[in-house]
C-alpha cells in the first residue's frame, strides 16, 4: 500500500511539473508574443476625394469622382446594414471585450473534427486589426497578437467607433476601402440609403469579397445573401416575412445598371488603359479610391488620335462599318505608352481596348524580330546576308511551307527576304538559329521581349510566321519593335510614372518596370538598316509610310483563316484576316492593326487577297501618327563596334573581292567588331576536263565536249546572287592549234561543240584547257593529242 502510495505521489509531482512546465511555457510565448505587436494607427477621413490624373508634361486631363464622399460616420451607416454585418460575422459583437471566447472554442472544436480550418472564431474588432495590419499569417503567434491589440482597441474605441472603422477600412469589393465604396459601385447610391436586400448583400461579400462578388458570381452572391438574411431573422433584427421578400430578391435586380449612354472623356481610350495598371500597381480602383496619378500620356498625339478612332480625320477613310482599328504608340527613350488606338467609335469608359485587351496573331511582322535578328546576333550574319527562297518543309514533317504568291525567287539578300515577305527563307533561318541555340532559347527570348503567349516547352515553328496559340496586342507588338531602335534594349511598356494615395496614408506607388538586354547594339542596328531599306527600296508599295525627313523602319503583316475555318464560314479559301503595319522611327516605335472583332458566317468580316481597298486602312494610319509624331532630321546612332566592309555579294563565309572581282560584285554590309571579313576569294580549282569525242571529217574536225559549262542552279526558278563564273567569267575550252609545230590559231570555245576546219596538210597538234575565262595563268593543258592530215577526212 505504501509503494502505491509512493509512486501515486510520484506520477501526481510529475504531472504537477509539467502543467506548470507547459504552462510556464505557454506564458513565455504569449508575453513573447504580445511584445512583438505594434499599436494600430487608423486612417482619417481622407484629405482629398476625387482622383486626378496628370498627362506627362503635368497637365491635368481628368477628374474622377470629386463629387463623392469616400468614408462614412456610424450616423450615416444604415441600421439594415449593421445588423446585417453583425449577425453574419459577429452576433455577440456588442457584448465581447474584443474577443468572443464561446466563438472562438467552438470554431477551435470544429477545427479539431475536420482536421482543417473550417471556421473562423475572429471577431469584427480582430478582422480589423488584421485587415490594417495586414498580416494574414496562419500562427499562433499572430493570432495570439492579434487578440491581445484587440482588446487593446475595445479599450480604447467605443463599439460604435469600432464599426465605424471597420466599415471604412475593409475592403467590401476585394479592391477598395470602405462600404460606402462598394455602395456606390454596386448599387450607385450611399450606404445610407441601402435596402434590407442590398444590406445583407454588402455584409455577405466580407467572407471572400471574389467569391462572393455579385458581379463576377452573382449564384455565390445570391446564397450567401440570403444566408445573412436568415441569420438577421433569427437574430430578431427582421420578421419572416422582412426576410422571405428579400431573399426572393436576384442580385440580378439589386445591382445598378445605367441606362443612360455613358460619356467618354478626352483621352478615354488611354485612360481605360491608366484605370488598369492603377488596379493592378495599387490594387485599388482610381474610381472609388481617391488618388494622384502621373502618367506618360502625349495629350497632343492622343488628340490627333481620338479623332481618328471617330472618323474625324480627312486623311484616314474607313468605308466599311464593321471594319475595326487599334494602334498603340510608344516612346523610344524611355519605353513608355504615349498614345493609342482602342478602336473605332470608343464610346463610354472601361471598354475592351483593341490596342491593349486584343490579341492577335502578328503574321510576318514576328520575321525582323525573331529569324533575322537573333540570326544576326547568334550566327554572326551581316544585314547583306543571301538567304534562300526555295522549297521548304517545316523541319521534321512533310509539311510544304507556302508564300502569299505561291512561287519561289531563290537567293536573296534579306533585305529582300523581309521586303517580299518570304516564309520560307523566314523558316529556314529561324531552323538555323534553332539548331545552334536551341528552341527553349528562343522561347526564352520571347518571353524577354514580352511576346509569349505559352510556356516555353509549347514555342515551335509556326512562331517564326507569327502563328501563336493567342498572339499579341498592338502595344505589345510596337514595344517588341522598339527593342530594334533602342540598342537592343527591351522595356517593358507602362502608362503610369507614379501613383499616390490621396486616403491620408500617404502611400505612393511606381511602377515595377522589367528591363532586359535581349540583342547587342550591333544587331540592332544592323536590323534597323534593313528596316529602313525595305520602305526606302518600296517593296511591295510599303515605300508609302515614307514621311520626308524621317527615317522609317517598318514591316507588314497579314494572317489567314485556315482552310477548315473559311470552308465554315463560306469565306474564299485565301480569306485575310489581319492586317498589320509595325515599325519605328529613331523617337518612336508604333504597331497598327485593322480587321474584325469576329468572324460572322457568309459576312464579309475578312479581307478579299489582292484588290481589297479596306486593306490600306492600316498602312494609312501608320503613315498619319508618323506624320503627326515623329521628330524630323533624326538618325540611328551606328554603334562604336560595327563597321561597314565591301564583300562579294552571296559568299558566306563573307569573302573579300580580289582583283578580278567587278564592283557590281561587292556589296557594303556591317559586321561586328569581331566578326570582319578577312578571307580574299580566289578562283576555284576546275576539276580536269572530261576527253572529249573527236571526229575528222570532210576536212573539218569536230569536237565534241563532255563538261558542264552551265551555272548550277536550285531546283526551283529563282535569280542566283553568286557564282564563280559572275567574277571569273564563263567556264572556257582554250583551244591552240599547232601546224608542224608552229602555232597557227587560238580558240575560246564556251560550247559543247567545236569545228576546226582543216584548210592545209601537215601534223597538227591540238592542246586544251578548260578553266574560266580570266585566268591568266599558264599551266599544263588538260588534253593534248595529234594527228596528220593529207585533206582526207578520216576518223581519228
Amino acid at each position: 500500500m505504501n509503494k502505491f502510495k509512493k509512486r501515486l505521489g510520484v506520477v501526481i509531482n510529475v504531472i504537477l511539473i509539467s502543467v506548470l512546465g507547459v504552462s510556464i511555457v505557454t506564458v513565455s510565448y504569449v508575453i513573447n508574443a504580445i511584445s512583438k505587436a505594434e499599436d494600430v494607427e487608423f486612417i482619417n477621413t481622407p484629405v482629398k476625394s476625387a482622383t486626378y490624373i496628370y498627362d506627362k508634361n503635368g497637365i491635368p486631363v481628368r477628374v474622377i469622382n470629386e463629387k463623392h464622399k469616400m468614408s462614412v460616420t456610424y450616423a450615416e451607416l444604415s441600421d439594415h446594414f449593421i445588423n446585417a454585418l453583425i449577425s453574419v460575422e459577429d452576433k455577440n459583437f456588442f457584448k465581447h471585450n474584443g474577443i468572443d471566447v464561446a466563438r472562438l472554442l467552438a470554431s477551435v472544436y470544429q477545427n479539431l473534427i475536420s482536421g482543417s480550418i473550417v471556421s473562423g472564431g475572429s471577431t469584427l474588432t480582430q478582422q480589423l486589426i488584421k485587415n490594417v495590419t495586414k498580416d494574414n499569417k496562419q500562427t499562433l503567434e499572430r493570432k495570439i497578437r492579434e487578440a491581445y491589440l484587440a482588446m487593446k482597441l475595445e479599450k480604447e474605441y467605443t463599439k460604435e467607433e469600432i464599426i465605424t472603422l471597420y466599415a471604412n477600412q475593409i475592403l467590401f469589393d476585394g479592391v477598395n476601402k470602405g462600404v460606402n465604396a462598394a455602395s456606390r459601385k454596386f448599387f450607385n447610391k450611399e450606404i445610407s440609403e441601402v435596402t434590407l436586400p442590398e444590406a445583407a448583400l454588402l455584409a455577405a461579400m466580407v467572407k471572400s469579397p471574389t467569391i462572393y462578388n455579385p458581379i463576377l458570381h452573382p449564384d455565390n452572391a445570391f446564397e450567401r445573401k440570403n444566408l445573412v438574411l436568415e441569420m438577421m431573422y433569427k437574430n430578431g433584427y427582421i420578421t419572416q416575412e422582412e426576410k422571405e421578400a428579400a431573399q426572393k430578391i436576384t442580385v440580378d435586380e439589386l445591382i445598378y445598371k445605367s441606362e443612360e449612354k455613358q460619356p467618354t472623356y478626352p483621352y478615354q481610350a488611354y485612360l481605360d488603359i491608366v484605370y488598369d495598371e492603377v488596379k493592378r500597381l495599387t490594387g485599388y480602383d482610381p474610381f472609388f479610391t481617391p488618388m494622384k496619378i502621373e502618367t506618360f500620356l502625349d495629350s497632343g498625339l492622343q488628340t490627333q488620335l481620338d479623332l481618328i478612332q471617330k472618323d474625324l480625320d480627312d486623311k484616314i477613310i474607313i468605308t466599311d462599318e464593321n471594319q475595326q482599328i487599334a494602334a498603340a504608340v510608344i516612346d523610344n527613350e524611355n519605353g513608355t505608352i504615349i498614345g493609342v488606338i482602342g478602336g473605332r467609335n470608343y464610346q463610354g469608359e472601361k471598354l475592351f481596348n483593341r490596342a491593349y485587351n486584343m490579341k492577335r496573331q502578328p503574321a510576318s511582322t514576328i520575321k525582323p524580330l525573331l529569324s533575322y535578328a537573333l540570326a544576326i546576333e547568334h550566327l554572326n550574319w551581316s544585314d547583306v546576308h543571301v538567304v534562300n527562297d526555295v522549297p521548304y518543309k517545316y523541319p521534321r514533317t512533310d509539311i510544304e511551307v507556302s508564300n502569299v504568291d505561291n512561287r519561289h525567287m531563290g537567293q536573296l539578300f534579306i533585305e529582300e527576304a523581309l521586303g517580299y515577305s518570304r516564309n520560307t527563307s523566314a523558316l529556314a533561318t529561324l531552323e538555323m538559329v534553332v539548331n545552334e541555340v536551341g528552341m527553349y532559347e528562343v522561347a526564352k527570348y520571347l518571353d524577354n521581349i514580352g511576346l509569349l503567349d505559352v510556356s516555353y516547352d509549347l514555342v515551335n515553328y509556326a512562331y517564326g510566321l507569327g502563328g501563336m496559340y493567342e498572339g499579341v496586342s498592338p502595344i505589345q507588338l510596337a514595344s517588341a519593335y522598339r527593342i530594334l531602335a533602342s540598342k537592343g534594349v527591351y522595356k517593358e511598356p507602362t502608362t503610369i510614372k507614379k501613383i499616390e494615395l490621396l486616403d491620408g496614408s500617404n502611400q505612393v506607388f511606381y511602377p515595377t518596370i522589367k528591363v532586359n538586354k535581349v540583342l547587342s547594339e550591333e544587331t540592332a542596328y544592323m536590323m534597323s538598316n534593313v528596316l529602313v531599306n525595305v520602305v526606302d527600296k518600296n517593296y511591295w508599295n510599303i515605300g508609302y509610310v515614307k514621311v520626308n525627313n524621317v527615317k522609317v523602319a517598318a514591316k507588314t503583316g497579314t494572317s489567314n483563316f485556315d482552310a477548315n475555318t473559311a470552308a465554315v464560314l463560306g469565306y474564299p479559301k485565301d480569306a485575310n484576316k489581319d492586317i498589320w503595319y509595325a515599325g519605328f522611327t529613331p523617337d518612336i516605335s508604333l504597331a497598327v492593326w485593322t480587321g474584325f472583332d469576329k468572324a460572322i458566317a457568309n459576312e464579309p468580316y475578312y479581307f478579299k487577297a489582292g484588290g481589297d481597298p479596306r486593306v490600306v486602312v492600316a498602312r494609312n494610319i501608320f503613315r498619319r501618327i508618323i506624320e503627326l509624331q515623329a521628330k524630323r532630321n533624326l538618325d540611328f546612332e551606328e554603334p562604336p563596334n560595327l563597321y561597314q566592309v565591301p564583300v562579294v555579294k552571296g559568299t558566306y563565309p563573307y569573302l573579300l573581292g580580289d582583283e578580278y572581282t567587278p564592283n557590281h560584285m561587292l556589296i557594303n554590309g556591317y559586321f561586328k567588331e569581331d566578326n570582319l571579313p578577312n578571307k580574299v576569294i580566289k578562283m576555284p580549282e576546275v576539276s580536269r576536263m572530261i576527253e572529249p569525242h573527236i571526229i575528222l571529217n570532210e576536212n573539218q574536225l569536230k569536237i565534241t565536249f563532255l563538261d558542264d559549262l552551265q551555272v548550277k542552279k536550285p531546283s526551283s526558278t529563282g535569280k542566283i546572287i553568286f557564282d564563280y563564273t559572275y567574277i571569273y567569267g564563263p567556264l572556257t575550252y582554250f583551244i591552240d592549234v599547232y601546224i608542224n609545230g608552229e602555232k597557227k590559231l587560238s580558240y575560246r570555245v564556251q560550247s559543247q561543240e567545236f569545228t576546226l576546219p582543216i584548210s592545209e596538210s601537215g601534223a597538227y597538234t591540238l592542246k586544251i584547257w578548260h578553266k574560266y575565262e580570266k585566268d591568266k595563268s599558264i599551266s599544263t593543258p588538260d588534253f593534248e593529242f595529234s594527228f596528220f592530215s593529207l585533206n582526207e577526212g578520216s576518223p581519228l
